[in-house]
């Protein structure tokens, strides 16, 4: 099922979940990640499933496999992303080599939790969000996230509620994402590299 979406006259335009998560496997996957986290949103909703699905089909292409105990239920909040340091760092089997969070905000909370902690991203470890908000713009080192095309899905409703009412086409659209490839993935990043000393404090 689709789950993001942009509504107007119950004329709906969104993105699949399972491509959000799909996307972020596939930068993941080529980039040495033989361990690899997930920290989800709320457990058991339709939008964290289909987003940690997503990614462990994405990683099953590269022939990774998942570990259920590399799974943390937080709540899309940044300090469930802090809360979710803790319990990495508690594993007797180490941390993972990568961590692919929800969204953009529990991944910088992780990102913040792992700097205090000594853990150095990409480095040590690489993590990953989904959205491109307005923090994961700002913060430093640049986040690879992925974009769900917000303005886009806006623009596709409108024209879909006109065409409808001209009599034209009109028809539910489903629209792709894209990656926004930063600094914390250990890969060659495609967005500009964020001044530490202008950008975040946290």
């Amino acid at each position: 099922m689709d789950t993001t979406y942009s509504c107007v006259g119950g004329i709906v335009a969104s993105v699949k979940g399972a491509a959000l998560g799909a996307k972020i496997g596939t930068v993941l996957g080529p980039v040495g990640t033989a361990v690899g986290g997930f920290v989800g949103g709320i457990a058991n909703t339709e939008d964290t499933m289909l987003r940690f699905e997503g990614l462990c089909k994405a990683l099953n292409k590269h022939g990774l496999s998942f570990d259920d105990k590399y799974k943390f239920d937080g709540d899309y909040q940044f300090f469930s992303g802090v809360e979710a340091v803790s319990y990495f760092m508690s594993l007797e089997e180490g941390l993972p080599d990568a961590i692919a969070c929800a969204n953009d905000e529990m991944a910088i909370g992780m990102a913040v939790g792992f700097k205090k902690r000594g853990v150095k991203v990409p480095k040590n470890l690489k993590i990953t969000g989904v959205d491109f908000d307005s923090i994961s713009r700002i913060y430093y080192p640049r986040l690879t996230t992925v974009k769900r095309q917000q303005y886009q899905k806006g623009v596709a409703a409108v024209t879909t509620l006109h065409e409808i009412e001209n009599h034209t086409k009109g028809e539910r659209i489903v629209m792709d994402v894209q990656l926004a490839c930063g600094e914390t993935c250990g890969c060659k990043p495609e967005l500009p590299a964020m001044d530490p000393n202008v950008t975040n404090a946290l």
